[in-house]
This record gives C-alpha cells, sequence and structure tokens, in this order.
C-alpha cells in the first residue's frame, strides 16, 4: 500500500476527530436520560451480527472484493463498539452524530471526484462493482468514507461521553 495511503487514515482521523469536537461545542450533545433497559445490548449486537452474517451470505457473491472487505471489517468493529455500550450513550446524541458523519463523508466524496475525474488515479475495475456516483466516484469510495467517519465519530461521542469513565471502571477488572 502507497504511503499516501498510510497518511490518508491518519489525516482523515484527526481532521473528523477534531471535526467532531468543535461540532460537539455547537450542538446539544447532552445525553437526555433514558431508564436502562436490560437487554437492549444484547439484542442490538445479535441484531448487527445477524445484519453482518446476511451481508456475507446474500452481497458478498455479487459484490466486489473491495465492498466485501469494507463491510466485513466494520461489521465486526461496530459489533464490538454495539457490545460495550448503550445504545442510549449515542442515540441521545444523534443530531452530533449525525453531522459529525455525513459532513466529513460529503466532503471526501466530494473531494475524491477531482483526481478521479482527471484520471490522477483510478480504482480497477476487478475491486469495484462498476457503480458510479457523482460522476466518476465508485460506490464503494463512498462506502468506506461512511463506514470509517462512522467508526470515528461514534468512537468520538463515547469518548467524550460523561457517562464513559464511570462505566469504564465498572468494566475494569479488579
Amino acid at each position: 500500500m502507497p504511503l499516501e495511503e498510510y497518511l490518508f487514515f491518519v489525516v482523515q482521523s484527526l481532521v473528523t476527530g477534531l471535526f467532531v469536537v468543535w461540532l460537539a461545542r455547537r450542538v446539544d450533545s447532552r445525553p437526555t436520560p433514558s431508564p436502562p433497559r436490560s437487554g437492549t445490548r444484547t439484542a442490538l449486537l445479535a441484531l448487527m451480527s445477524l445484519l453482518w452474517l446476511l451481508q456475507q451470505s446474500l452481497w458478498q457473491p455479487r459484490c466486489s472484493r473491495r465492498a466485501t472487505w469494507h463491510c466485513s471489517w466494520s461489521g465486526r468493529c461496530s459489533d464490538c463498539s454495539a457490545s460495550g455500550v448503550r445504545p442510549g450513550s449515542i442515540l441521545s446524541r444523534w443530531r452530533l452524530a449525525a453531522l459529525g458523519i455525513l459532513a466529513p463523508t460529503a466532503y471526501l466524496a466530494l473531494a475524491d471526484t477531482v483526481p478521479l475525474g482527471a484520471g490522477t488515479w483510478s480504482i480497477a475495475p476487478s475491486q469495484s462493482l462498476g457503480w458510479l456516483i457523482l460522476g466518476p466516484l465508485p460506490v464503494e469510495e463512498l462506502t468506506f468514507f461512511l463506514l470509517t467517519n462512522s467508526l470515528l465519530v461514534l468512537g468520538m461521542i463515547l469518548f467524550m461521553a460523561t457517562e464513559s469513565p464511570p462505566r469504564a471502571r465498572a468494566l475494569a477488572p479488579g
């Protein structure tokens, strides 16, 4: 993998993370209290695992290797996140999550159309479904930006949540 690819991951993480911190000060990101429900985490994890298995069995044979790889690793990361948190930690901050995910995703997708359209770089047809959006942008690129920004933003929201430190201490061994 070229150095530029590695640098992209670092820059995307920094820019999206700083954007979420900046946005959190401007969007009401205080949680709305909700009574804890037993089994919600387990149900969410089971649902996400079921969706991942469905994607692997139905979508994978028809999709490009690139799209399958994106959905495969992101599904497992999402399962790990869902198993350790209460859904309310994120759902009560839905405005921050939605803006934090959609704005960087839209920017990266639009920015990616420039080099793709100019022919500076391209994606091998064997690695793509061939579905293009916004002109030259393969759907796999948009999916990649959406998935990585979702993982970054949701992780930042959980990290910044005031209820996270007590929960982490309660889960710590010893």
